[in-house]
């Protein structure tokens, strides 16, 4: 699948993904994702830039300079923000320049096929994980990403929705690793990845990945979207095991921000 056929489905899966959780989000967040502009953006202003961003561009609906100025407008209570639009959008690029945002990095959007994922070894018990065990996987998730202790209950807030899926690498009791499926139609999305900072280097997010693409298959899914960013001369694992994973980058997306 050439670039140009990969971007509104890769962009569609992330959007689907996070549009439910925005909507699952607890009401005190006061977080939520709206298309404006030809755009989807998400707004959780006290949190950092990468939960307020516009993305998805010209999916549904093309993107003009007022567009661009609605989307800036509805990101202004955020202190940080990024816009990413995808590759080669030139006249958008040129619009965010004149409004004085920049773009340093860039985010990888990958996607594979059917094709079975490889063994990675672990010592690590992989599983999917229970509605009651919701807030176990929400304070992995925080505590991972290093984030406020509040994005854990929204977190947990996923277990039990439609669509989602979350995914546990458990050192005898101790969950020490998560991460979650989101599956829209015959497309899977892979996110909300982390794990606990002593137990890293075991395997647990190259087996945790290897489990959610195999589910994804088996649940129908004929394309599996995932992004991971990349800062310039900087090594990214995540992007490793990715590729490792049957994953193949689709295109680069550019962030945007002031």
């Amino acid at each position: 699948m050439g670039e140009g056929s990969a971007v509104p489905l890769l962009e569609r899966a992330e959007r689907d993904a996070l549009e439910d959780l925005y909507r699952a989000a607890p009401p005190e967040r006061a977080a939520r994702a709206e298309r404006i502009g030809g755009a989807t953006v998400l707004l959780a202003p006290e949190l950092p830039a990468f939960f307020n961003r516009a993305f998805a561009f010209g999916i549904d609906e093309p993107v003009s300079e007022d567009g661009i100025d609605a989307i800036l407008a509805a990101l202004r209570p955020a202190s940080a923000f990024y816009v990413q639009p995808p590759p080669g959008a030139s006249e958008i690029e040129g619009w965010l320049a004149a409004r004085g945002l920049k773009t340093e990095w860039t985010w990888a959007k990958v996607m594979r096929g059917t094709e079975p994922p490889p063994e990675i070894p672990t010592n690590l018990e992989i599983r999917e994980l229970a509605e009651d065990e919701a807030d176990r996987f929400g304070a992995v998730v925080a505590t991972a990403f290093g984030l406020p202790d509040v994005l854990a209950p929204w977190c947990a807030a996923l277990l039990g929705r439609p669509g989602w899926r979350a995914y546990g690498a458990f050192d005898h009791d101790a969950l020490v690793a998560a991460g979650a499926l989101y599956v829209e139609g015959d497309v899977g999305w892979l996110g909300m990845a982390g794990t606990l900072p002593f137990h890293r280097r075991r395997g647990a997010q190259g087996a945790l990945m290897t489990r959610r693409i195999a589910d994804a298959i088996a649940l129908g899914c004929t394309a599996i979207a995932t992004e991971t960013g990349i800062l310039p001369d900087r090594p990214n694992p995540s992007l490793d095991n990715m590729l490792r994973c049957g994953f193949a980058i689709a295109y680069e997306r550019p962030v945007w921000a002031k």
